[in-house]
Order: C-alpha cells, then sequence, then structure tokens
C-alpha cells in the first residue's frame, strides 16, 4: 500500500520555506511514497510552487485547503486581529488528514489535529520555523510529536535541557531553509548606490519589540540621513498582519523615502532577499538575524524593553554586535556597529557552527528522517 505523507502550511508563507524544501526532497527520493503539500490560501500556494520550481522531478501535488467561503469572507474581517484562518484549515480539510500516515508541520499549535480529527495513528513531525533562542521554541508540547527536526547542537541541547528529548524522538538535520534559498540566483540590489544598507527587522511582540517604543524614532532617523545610509523596513510577518492586535501603524511619510524599502510582507521578506542583501542587521529578538550571520556581518540590538540580557540563554544571539539601552544614541551606535564588527566575528562564527549543522543538504537529510520514521 503506497504511504502519503502530508504537509501542512495554515499559516504564513514564510513558514513554507522551512519545511517545503523537504517535501520535494523527499518526494524526488522516494517516488513511491504520496507527498501532499497543503497551502491555507492563494499566497501561499505561490510560495509553494515557487520552491517547487527548485526541485526538478519532484512528485508533489499542491493543494488549496477547502475552507467555505463564508468562512474566507469572516477571515478578512477578522484577520488584523486574530489567525482564524489557520484554525479553519486545521477544523476542516478532514479527510485529508485522516488519508495520511505521516504529517509534518512547520509550528507546535498544528498538534490540536490530533484531537480535532482523532488522528491517534498517525505520525506527526515538527520542523520548527526558525533557529531563535526565545523561551517559546520548546513547550511541553513538543513532546507530543514522534519526530522533531532539529537544525543543529544548539537546539538539541536545548531540548534536552527542558526535558523533551527522547530516543529516537529527534533528529539533527540542518536548516532546510538554506538548501531551498541556495538554488535561488543572488539577491538584487534594493537601492542605486553604494551606500551601507541596514535592514531593520523589529519583532511583533509587544513585551520585547523595539517597534511599540522606539520604532518611529528608527524610521526618523534614517529618513533624515539619507546621505549616509539606506534603510530596509521589513519587520517580522506577523507585526503588520496582525496590526489591529499589535497595534501597529506606518506614517505615510516612510513610505516613499528614497532611501527607505518598505516591505511589509512580499515574498523578499521569506526568502533571505534582505538578509543576504544588508550590510547591518537592526533588530530585537526575531531568529532572522541567525539567517543573516550565515554571511557574518555588524549587528545592531535595540534594548527598547530595558531586559537584564547578559547572562540569559534567551537572549544569546545579542552578544553578536552592540546593544542599544538609548535610543538618542542610534546615530554614534550604528556607526560603532560598522566599524567594530571585528570583535564579534568570532561569536557569530561560533554560534553559526552550533545552531547550524552543515545545511547544504538539509532538505535531504530531513527527508532520510522522515523515510526512516515510516519504516523505510
Amino acid at each position: 500500500m503506497t504511504q502519503r505523507v502530508g504537509f501542512l502550511f495554515n499559516h504564513r508563507s514564510d513558514q513554507a520555506w522551512h519545511a517545503a524544501p523537504i517535501a520535494f526532497a523527499l518526494s524526488q527520493r522516494h517516488p513511491e511514497i504520496d507527498v501532499v503539500c497543503l497551502g491555507a490560501n492563494a499566497a501561499i500556494m505561490e510560495t509553494l510552487a515557487r520552491i517547487a520550481s527548485l526541485y526538478p522531478g519532484h512528485h508533489c501535488r499542491l493543494t488549496e485547503a477547502r475552507i467555505p467561503a463564508p468562512a474566507r469572507w469572516a477571515d478578512r474581517l477578522v484577520s488584523a486581529w486574530v489567525p482564524l484562518e489557520k484554525w479553519l484549515v486545521m477544523r476542516g480539510n478532514r479527510r485529508f488528514y485522516r488519508s495520511l500516515d505521516a504529517l509534518v508541520v512547520p509550528d507546535v499549535t498544528s498538534l490540536h489535529l490530533r484531537h480535532y480529527h482523532a488522528l491517534h495513528r498517525t505520525r506527526m513531525i515538527l520542523t520548527r520555523h526558525g533557529a531563535g533562542d526565545r523561551a517559546g521554541s520548546f513547550r511541553p508540547e513538543v513532546a507530543g510529536f514522534d519526530l522533531i527536526l532539529l537544525p543543529g547542537a544548539k537546539t538539541e541541547a536545548d531540548l534536552h535541557r527542558h526535558g523533551l528529548a527522547r530516543e529516537g524522538g529527534h533528529a539533527r538535520v540542518g536548516y532546510p531553509k538554506f538548501a531551498a534559498v541556495d538554488r535561488l540566483p543572488p539577491p538584487p540590489a534594493v537601492f542605486a548606490n553604494d551606500r551601507p544598507v541596514v535592514l531593520y527587522n523589529p519583532h511583533f511582540d509587544p513585551r520585547l519589540s523595539s517597534w511599540h517604543r522606539w520604532g518611529l524614532a528608527v524610521l526618523e532617523f534614517f529618513r533624515r540621513h539619507p546621505e549616509r545610509y539606506n534603510l530596509v523596513f521589513a519587520p517580522h510577518l506577523k507585526l503588520f498582519a496582525r496590526r489591529g492586535r499589535y497595534r501597529a501603524h506606518l506614517p505615510e511619510r516612510y513610505r516613499n523615502c528614497p532611501n527607505i524599502h518598505v516591505d511589509l510582507g512580499s515574498e523578499a521578506v521569506t526568502d533571505m532577499t534582505y538578509t543576504r542583501a544588508a550590510d547591518l542587521y537592526l533588530g530585537d529578538v526575531s531568529s532572522q538575524v541567525y539567517e543573516f550571520i550565515r554571511q557574518p556581518r555588524p549587528c545592531l540590538f535595540l534594548n527598547a524593553a530595558g531586559i537584564d540580557w547578559r547572562d540569559d540563554p534567551h537572549f544569546r544571539f545579542w552578544h553578536f554586535g552592540p546593544v542599544l539601552t538609548d535610543i538618542q544614541a542610534l546615530s554614534e551606535t550604528t556607526t560603532h556597529a560598522l566599524a567594530s564588527h571585528a570583535e564579534y566575528e568570532t561569536v557569530q562564527r561560533t554560534a553559526l557552527a552550533e545552531t547550524f549543522d552543515d545545511s547544504a543538504s538539509a532538505d535531504v537529510r530531513a527527508a532520510r528522517a522522515i523515510h526512516g520514521l515510516l519504516g523505510g
């Protein structure tokens, strides 16, 4: 009997880059397995199709989730506050879920599917969707997965530290997103000049994000200094997608500045276009900094919440560059961050090696782990 493996993408298109490469690699190597990717909406389906084009010869089926039209309309009305679509995809599509031998998901909340659809015999596999250090990465529910795919030694150690590791329940495979991005052409230039490009990437969490306290001051600084810097403003996708919940508003004066490129959610935010093209990373707690330092470069972190971070393992990445505690010092600290990278390069390279196993074939290694779980 043909085995069927499903890959679920029920939330944001960025999550597709963390799991879809595995689906296509699994299909390429094991055409006897029926591999199906279920996407929540047209935007996610476009991202899946783009990643699929990087894997010629795959046999994956790409299917858009079934959501009744009235529910789609309801989602449009409330999407600025809550991810209704995500839960509609999980509650519905029962036939799809119950047809699977294994289901691969990039987020922990998908474990609810076991309850919704009585998936007692379906193996559930977690890819995660980032490589950061935040405490929420290893909630107790993680232990409910049959297999957790990890990017490297750091996350494996964290899994053990939180008491969530068990024999045969995880595999270190690398970072599948890198395997897919490496198939893309080099990113295009964002600006037509040679001034340094700063990527401002604030998180959505009001408790930790720099946006709610300092965000407009950051944008204003760069607006007033077009002769010194270019700025890419590409926040975490949730910040403006849930703008009602996170009270996110961008004044019009920052949308038409020649030295400020605003991107609140295009494909370039998710495919590492900006993390590959920027000269300086400016952020707070987003795990994108780990993608940025794949090529070690200057970083500057904004501690708008006054966090006591130095001995906190959830802020390991703030050792990659200067940490700003007074927004009035942004000008001189930005200059210092660009000039002092040599002081932090060894720390970045060490963290990179701890966070990611060699990821050149992470998609294939993850596919191999899934095939092994299925008895292959």
